[in-house]
């Protein structure tokens, strides 16, 4: 009886999903390493929509095939998501996070925000994508 009482309490005990914003941050650690596997043209032209606005850009609106031209070739960027937020519809979130840019041999700091919208396929596309110095 003990054993059947102990089998009814552990089947009934609830389980709890991982976060649902967990996706965005595996989409943006696989778009991290692929920056640091083939450069950031790379990464950036892979996981950008096809509507991508960069915040930190002179011509702001692009697309992903001008993004593939966008970094020079001595440029490496390091990053790594802090937090992550999904909306209730489960299409759209950001991820925050910091980055390490390396230009030249020339190391500096960076906050970032990235906002995803769910592509048709599934995926995970970035439509926005910014940050700002750190100190």
């Amino acid at each position: 009886m003990k054993r059947l009482l102990l089998s009814t309490i552990v089947l009934a005990t609830p389980t709890f999903a991982a976060d649902p914003a967990d996706v965005l941050k595996e989409a943006d650690r696989a778009f991290a390493a692929l920056s640091a596997k083939q450069g950031p043209n790379a990464a950036f032209q892979a996981f950008a929509a096809p509507d991508v606005t960069l915040l930190n850009a002179a011509q702001p609106h692009t697309t992903p095939e001008q993004l593939g031209k966008r970094f020079g070739s001595d440029l490496q960027i390091a990053w790594e998501p802090d937090e992550a937020v999904i909306s209730a519809g489960g299409d759209l979130g950001y991820t925050m996070g910091h980055a390490t840019i390396t230009d030249h041999g020339k190391e500096s700091k960076s906050r970032y925000i990235t906002i995803w919208r769910k592509q048709p396929d599934g995926s995970w596309k970035f439509i926005l994508d910014g940050g700002v110095p750190q100190p």
